[in-house]
């Protein structure tokens, strides 16, 4: 209890946030009201998943609200392609959005891994697009696991790249759930080792990099 008191992640009064892909940030409630956060890194969009409205709303800065509530009974499901469209738009804008939630580890990060899974590849490149904003698809994930530009990736894939860049990533096990049938939908099949009504919620905690 003491380690997780003290995981700067769990204090949702300090501003965190994590760059997950070049056009997308996943992070806490705090950082959507962060001006210094949002300007330093050139944030025009936020995707707020919380049921609380921004109180401060900078001006240059498009806001979508989608209302969820981190329960393993939500169909977060229901605001996939409405989400996955709008981070769709900011990627060919060649702008950065924000995506949070309270804390910034289960609705963002499942909602980041959706968008992903909708596209169908990763896009990577983070310092090169910092200076051009502009989009590369990736050849390659974290640990050099080869995949070609616009194959669709997996959900182990994704899986994999959030965790490794946003460590505190852990979607509750019934957004697990959603994300498989949404993989399933994409691609006919399920990854077999996630299958989070199978685990306890703290089995699969460390799962993503074992993957």
């Amino acid at each position: 209890m003491d380690e997780v008191l003290e995981n700067p992640y769990y204090d949702i009064t300090i501003p965190n946030a994590d760059r997950v892909l070049p056009h997308l940030f996943i992070g806490n409630y705090a950082a959507g009201e962060d001006e210094k956060f949002l300007t330093d890194n050139r944030v025009t969009y936020i995707l707020n998943l919380t049921p609380d409205k921004h109180r401060k709303r900078l001006e240059g800065i498009t806001y979508l609200n989608l209302v969820l509530h981190d329960s393993a009974h939500e169909d977060i499901s229901r605001v996939f392609d409405q989400a996955h469209d709008y981070l769709t738009t900011v990627r060919l804008e060649g702008a950065v959005a924000l995506v949070h939630c309270h804390m910034g580890i289960s609705r963002a990060t499942t909602m980041t891994m959706s968008h992903i899974l909708l596209s169908g590849k990763i896009y990577d490149d983070i310092d090169e697009h910092r200076e051009s904003g502009k989009m590369y698809a990736s050849r390659g994930f974290a640990d050099d696991k080869a995949s070609s530009a616009g194959e669709q990736v997996s959900f182990a894939e994704v899986w994999r790249l959030v965790r490794t860049r946003r460590k505190c990533a852990l979607p509750n096990p019934g957004f697990v759930q959603y994300l498989g049938l949404l993989e399933m939908k994409l691609t006919g099949q399920s990854t077999p080792s996630v299958k989070p009504s199978d685990l306890p919620y703290e089995a699969y905690v460390e799962l993503p990099l074992e993957i």
